[in-house]
């Protein structure tokens, strides 16, 4: 059997100084804790918004947890929008349609974390940003890659139309239709999706030069980067660590991979549609002397 002969370290305070989040009906950390304090729901019907942005439910829904392609769950958290300023962050705003929804709700929030943690505006110049570290927690990839996927299936969808005995020319249309509903592959698409670009994204943007990277632990994602985030602090590697977890997803698909599963209590279809919590952490001996 293996040894570890490696000391235990000794326990390590952490100091939380700064926070921010993006929630359900709740677009900062005040209105979250006040929608914990008056009991605020939340959760709704998703026929109650536009079936663009969502989807319809007479398309995927059925009550019969057995039915085949459905989901058996058609409520949902749906987060309040954000005026997302591209060139802000120094994105060219053609960019934007390739890059996941949950990338620019990452850079949002991160920017309202930094301002808590007093790291913008006068005096954030003197703070050593080689130090600090951006670690998150996500699951998955961006929601773009849905869209992406399709355009693989557009082979596979012009045989069936020709072997079900349509002109090439009524198949070709039918596909053109379906490829104007979908995002085009280009030089961002790959980035755009990939979970663990927000935290490059922020990291460039905030010329953070510490640790740098996303852990996938499902549904403890968050919770797995606030681990990784206090070990970067007390190894030493960090001085200050950006943490949370990020989520997005506006696809059925997920919904209904995951619904069998949650049982009939609580179907996983009425999770929050976006989860954005963010937080900096320091030593406390740190935090003392700041």
């Amino acid at each position: 059997m293996l040894q570890n002969h490696t000391p235990t370290p000794p326990p390590l305070d952490i100091a939380i100084v700064g926070m921010a989040s993006h929630f359900p009906d709740a677009a900062d950390l005040y209105d979250f804790w006040s929608n914990i304090v008056n009991g605020h729901d939340a959760i709704r019907d998703v026929d109650t918004v536009d079936p663009v942005e969502y989807w319809k439910p007479e398309d995927f829904y059925d009550p019969d947890p057995r039915a085949a392609d459905k989901v058996y769950g058609r409520k949902a958290g749906f987060v309040p929008p954000i005026d997302f300023d591209p060139v802000g962050f120094k994105l060219p705003p053609l960019m934007l349609q390739s890059i996941s929804t949950a990338q620019l709700f990452a850079l949002h929030v991160a920017k309202q974390a930094m301002a808590d943690a007093g790291l913008l505006g006068a005096g954030a110049e003197k703070i050593d940003r080689d130090r600090i570290g951006v670690i998150l927690g996500g699951s998955g990839n961006g929601n773009t890659a849905f869209s992406l996927a399709v355009r693989q299936q557009i082979p596979f969808l012009r045989n069936i139309l020709l072997n079900s005995g349509l002109s090439a020319e009524v198949a070709e249309d039918a596909v053109e239709r379906l490829q104007g509903l979908s995002l085009e592959w280009n030089e961002d698409s790959f980035p755009g999706f990939l979970g663990n670009v927000a935290c490059g994204r922020i990291a460039s943007y905030f010329d953070l030069g510490g640790t740098s990277y996303m852990v996938d632990a499902a549904c403890a994602s968050s919770l797995a980067a606030i681990k990784a985030a206090i070990g970067e602090l007390t190894d030493g590697s960090c001085d200050a660590v950006l943490t949370g977890g990020v989520m997005r997803y506006l696809d059925y698909a997920f919904e209904e991979g995951f619904l069998p599963l949650a049982g009939s209590g609580f179907p996983l279809a009425e999770i929050s549609r976006t989860v954005v919590p963010r937080g900096f952490m320091e030593r406390l001996y740190d935090a003392k002397l700041a």
